[in-house]
């Protein structure tokens, strides 16, 4: 696990990660691909993270485009 972050299982197949300053993500794994909600605020680590808890394709969401939810996004390739 990454210093920056922790992880848990809040229900099947969906996780809380949590990082620094109280910010949530959460990632729900499907049966072919994951959902990430948020990316958070772009500590490094977060790619890897995501790859402890689920090895699929990762489609990114955004609630919104406040920096603590958008940041992360840098460290993911994303093919938008």
């Amino acid at each position: 696990m990454v210093k920056h972050y922790t992880y848990k299982l809040v229900n099947d197949k969906v996780w809380q990660i949590d990082v620094m300053f109280r910010n949530h993500m959460y990632l729900i794994e499907g049966s072919k691909k994951a959902l990430l909600i948020d990316t958070g605020m772009g500590l490094e680590g977060l790619k890897e993270v995501i790859s402890e808890i689920a090895e699929k394709e990762l489609l990114v969401i955004n609630i919104h485009g406040h920096i603590d939810h958008t940041l992360g996004n840098s460290f993911l390739k994303l093919d938008i």
